[in-house]
């Protein structure tokens, strides 16, 4: 009997480890699919990170102005360090203002950040030295080869440069697709104007954007770099006249009123400007902005300087979601409003579940929960309501003294005083990030439930042992 044992236990043994081996093979298979990967390493840990959340980190990408960049910089190796530092925070980086006759500057910035993140290395892409003078530059791009890969480029050509064309240096477009982004195929439209000429320069850009979509049929494209926008160069008058300003297709995400240079002047040069609906819905609210990389890293003004005379502007993508997962919950954003004066009378809580459904229980739907077999309270809900101070009157009026007034009234500073329960039509609905918006889960679709995004729902729980305690919520779901 004992050796029949230690055999079941065993063959019990292999099972199990055969188990585990299969699920290992599938998981490894799972990666490859979801990231294109032949092997499943570089995939490996992206979906392992989507594992542990409702998506994927969000892409980030710069646009940088290093100020005369080539050998004699690179050869500075006080401004070498801050330059890697600044540009590890990044998955994409544009930079701008590469003059380097011998075309080896960028490749050295790269070999020297990937000596510091070898397991995240970067390539880069660069265009042709533009411009009509003997001083050129170029457009450069550093991208994380695990998120990133090259799909094409377009060098937009406005004839001779003899001063009759449109720029100075003809904007450069390169289009990216990334596995680990919501929006997988998006380009980036490469720009630095003349000061001199910058109105003219930034108020043809939407002309290469067209360019550039009808090259590729691509509509989500980002144009950023050094507009040189702000003050003498730009002024109130000329802001009128660009179509890129007031064009719907396209959304500013830097202000005006935004510095992004290191000097003791206040100018809004850099700038991110997105068009295409994937790739608006795509950008991460609230993640836009400047980064003092003097601040972050304790540099004297002058110090700063010396990297450059403007400061990276960033910006974030959303990750891939997790739709798999978020198809198995259900999400609200709630608020409570508690009582802390008991109901006076039991009575009048027991008649809110010996109610009809109807107008006699204000459409509201009733149940009691039980501690062992005791009432403990009774649970009255009204799903898809329109408006909320509405049907907490006709609660109060169906079953008075339960909720009081003070209730309603706070219920109502949270509905009209915040943005919580704003609708996701609204551009004020509370961002969530990794959050699916996609047609799934549009406001107006039912995941038969009954309950639809963007409904609120109203709650009264009233307790049956004393004290005869009374709370009030109010949620609005999500997904």
């Amino acid at each position: 009997m004992e050796t029949a044992l230690r055999d079941i236990l065993r063959c019990q043994k292999e099972a199990l480890l055969k188990l585990e081996a299969l699920q290992r093979q599938l998981q490894k298979q799972e990666i490859t699919e979801a990231t294109g990967g032949e092997n499943g390493v570089e995939g490996e840990k992206p979906l392992a990170m989507a594992s542990e959340g409702i998506a994927l980190p969000p892409l980030k990408i710069a646009s940088f102005n290093i100020q005369v960049f080539g050998e004699r910089k690179m050869g500075k190796e006080e401004v070498t360090e801050v330059l890697i530092k600044i540009l590890q925070r990044y998955d994409l980086i544009l930079i701008l203002e590469i003059r380097d006759s011998s075309e080896t500057a960028l490749d050295q910035l790269v070999e020297e950040c990937n000596k510091v993140s070898p397991q995240a290395p970067f390539s880069s892409v660069v265009s042709a030295r533009l411009g009509r003078t003997v001083s050129k530059e170029q457009y450069g791009f550093m991208f994380r080869q695990s998120k990133l890969q090259v799909k094409d480029t377009y060098q937009f050509d406005d004839g001779v440069d003899d001063g009759t064309d449109m720029f100075q240096r003809e904007p450069f477009v390169v289009r990216f697709t990334s596995p680990t982004t919501e929006l997988e195929d998006f380009a980036i439209l490469a720009t630095h104007t003349d000061p001199d000429e910058a109105a003219k320069e930034v108020g043809a850009l939407h002309k290469v954007y067209d360019a550039a979509r009808m090259h590729w049929g691509l509509e989500d494209i980002l144009i950023a770099g050094d507009f040189n926008a702000d003050e003498s160069y730009v002024s109130r008058d000329d802001w009128a006249t660009i179509t890129l300003k007031h064009d719907k297709r396209f959304t500013w995400l830097i202000q005006d009123s935004t510095d992004t240079t290191t000097g003791h002047t206040d100018r809004a040069y850099d700038r991110f400007v997105v068009a295409g609906e994937k790739l608006t819905r795509a950008v991460v609210p609230g993640r836009t902005k400047v980064f003092h990389f003097d601040k972050a890293f304790g540099l004297t003004h002058e110090e700063a300087e010396a990297v450059s005379d403007h400061y990276p502007i960033e910006m974030e993508l959303c990750g891939k979601i997790n739709r798999e997962l978020q198809k198995q919950l259900r999400t609200s954003l709630c608020v409570t409003v508690t009582q802390k004066t008991p109901v006076e009378k039991e009575n009048d809580v027991r008649k809110i579940y010996r109610a009809d459904v109807g107008s006699e229980s204000a459409h509201f739907q009733s149940h009691v929960n039980y501690d062992d077999s005791r009432m403990a309270e009774v649970v009255a809900t009204r799903l898809n309501v329109d408006d909320v101070i509405t049907a907490l009157r006709e609660f109060q009026a169906v079953f008075p003294n339960v909720v009081h007034d003070g209730t309603v009234q706070m219920v109502r500073a949270y509905i009209e005083g915040s943005s919580i329960f704003t609708p996701p039509s609204n551009p004020d609905h509370p961002y969530i990030y990794g959050l699916a918006r996609d047609a799934t889960w549009e406001e107006n679709a039912d995941d038969g439930g009954g309950c639809k995004r963007g409904a609120l729902d109203v709650t009264v729980t009233a307790s049956l042992q004393e004290p005869l305690t009374c709370a009030v919520t109010v949620s609005m779901r999500m997904s």
